[in-house]
Parts: structure tokens; sequence; C-alpha cells
């Protein structure tokens, strides 16, 4: 049985699935922002599908917004109507709308790995991102906090 986690609140479907469809306001119409919020619960479905503890918090993010994003973000491609947004989508008969999408996706991919390297390198510089080997041994909450787990 899953344990659930304060995370289960924020990224559970009503959230994902909304999430999806506000990029692709005046694009598409209401029939097809319905169905990009369907592919928005599909990916916190997806995120459901492990228990606790089998992931990082960090990594079940990526499985709602991530995941959840790149694909509204193609589906915008593909339900994009001229007559809402002034460019047709795949639907309309414009595929090169959906490789216009995929080139977005691919461009904020590299953006947010060049600036994640970036900055944690200056953290890197700065404090480190690791703590000493002897407090990671013996455990962080005593060496940080001056705490022990009971």
């Amino acid at each position: 049985m899953k344990t659930p986690v304060p995370l289960d609140a924020t990224t559970g479907p009503p959230g994902a699935g909304s999430r999806r469809a506000p990029g692709s306001f005046g694009r598409v119409d209401r029939l097809m922002q319905r169905a990009e919020s369907l592919a928005g619960a599909w990916a916190a479905r997806a995120r459901t599908t492990t228990t606790a503890g089998q992931e990082r918090a960090i990594l079940r993010l990526f499985g709602v917004h991530g995941i959840g994003g790149i694909v509204g973000a193609i589906l915008t491609g593909v339900f994009a109507r001229e007559a809402i947004g002034g460019t047709a989508g795949l639907l309309e008969g414009n595929p090169i709308q959906v490789w216009i999408q995929i080139q977005g996706i691919i461009a904020t991919i590299v953006y947010c790995a060049v600036v994640s390297f970036i900055i944690l390198k200056a953290i890197d510089l700065a404090i480190g991102l690791r703590v000493e080997e002897e407090a990671e041994i013996g455990g962080l909450d005593l060496a940080l906090h001056g705490e022990t787990v009971k």
C-alpha cells in the first residue's frame, strides 16, 4: 500500500491536469484543452504508480510538470487552431507546428541544464555541494542539527 506524502497533495491529478491547459490558452479550443488536461492527469497518475520512498520528491515533480509539460506542449502543436491563435496545428494540416513545439521543448531543456550547471558550480565554489565524509557517515541530523532520530 502506498504511504501518502505531503507532495501527493500538490502534485495529484487535479493540479497536474489543470497545469497542462493554461499554456495553450488562445491557441486551442476548450475541447483540446480538456484533452491536454487529461494528458496532465495521465502524467500525475504515472507518478502515483510508485510507492513512497522509491523516488525522491524532485523526480516526482519532474514526472508531473516536466513530462506533463512536454506532452502538453506537443499537444498544443497538434491541436492549435488558426481561428483561435493565428497558427494552425497538425490537425489543421500544419505538421511544422509540432516540430516548432519540439524545438521549444529542446531549447527549454538545454537552457535549464546549462543554468542549473552554472548554479551548481557557483554553489560548489562558494560553500560546496557535499558535507564532510565523517558527517555523512555519522548522520546528518547529528552533525548539522545536533539532533538524533528516535
